[in-house]
């Protein structure tokens, strides 16, 4: 948690602003597009290789990883499938570990790089023994991976598609921008963007 402040997340939106304005301006000037493709899973790769300052040039298997990653947790899992999940996990361990090498011998910021904070771990209250294990490193880095990619992409997709089929709404929201903090809400709230979850109880349940 305390790698992903409100001061580090409060620093991001100017990115991402110049990130969403970009993706527009390429959308508007293509006769045919995807929206999946060419907007709502460019966010959380893009934002999320700049949490954990991951190169351009090495990017883009990011959503490629999540969606193999995240298949192998179908209720229905097929033997390709999981072949599949194992074979990106372990893809992405490998330049996961290619990038905790460099951080440890040239940290980055330690209050805009994600993974040094992981590293390093917290400046303030920090006591020996405290830090990430190397695989508790790498299970953090996937978790954020897998959480942001899913979550946000579908968030938008659905979005969409919801205001899509209910044109007043969509009208609504268009004559009156303040209202996008609620719709945001209600989308999340009717369609939201995970429809399976898994929880693990840490002591006895209440009535």
């Amino acid at each position: 948690m305390g790698a992903l402040n409100q001061r580090a997340i409060a620093r991001m939106e100017g990115d991402v602003v110049r990130l969403v304005d970009a993706l527009l301006e390429a959308m508007a000037a293509k006769r045919e597009l995807n929206f999946i493709d060419d907007f709502a899973a460019q966010i959380p790769v893009e934002v999320i290789g700049n949490l954990l300052d991951i190169p351009r040039g090495q990017r883009g298997p990011l959503r490629g990883w999540s969606v193999a990653i995240l298949t192998g947790l179908e209720p229905k899992l097929t033997p390709a499938m999981f072949d599949d999940g194992n074979r990106a996990v372990t893809e992405f361990i490998a330049l996961l570990k290619v990038l905790i090498a460099e951080r440890r011998k040239r940290p980055g910021d330690h209050e805009s790089d994600v993974l040094t904070r992981l590293i390093l771990g917290e400046k303030d209250g920090e006591k020996p023994g405290e830090k990430l294990s190397e695989t508790e490193l790498y299970h953090q880095c996937i978790f954020l991976l897998n959480a942001g990619h899913e979550t946000t992409t579908n968030l938008i997709g659905n979005g969409l598609w919801l205001l899509l089929r209910h044109p007043d709404e969509m009208a609504r929201l268009r004559a009156d921008p303040a209202l996008v903090p609620s719709a945001i809400e209600e989308m999340l709230r009717y369609d939201g963007p995970i429809q399976l979850n898994n929880r693990r109880l840490t002591a006895p349940g209440g009535r």
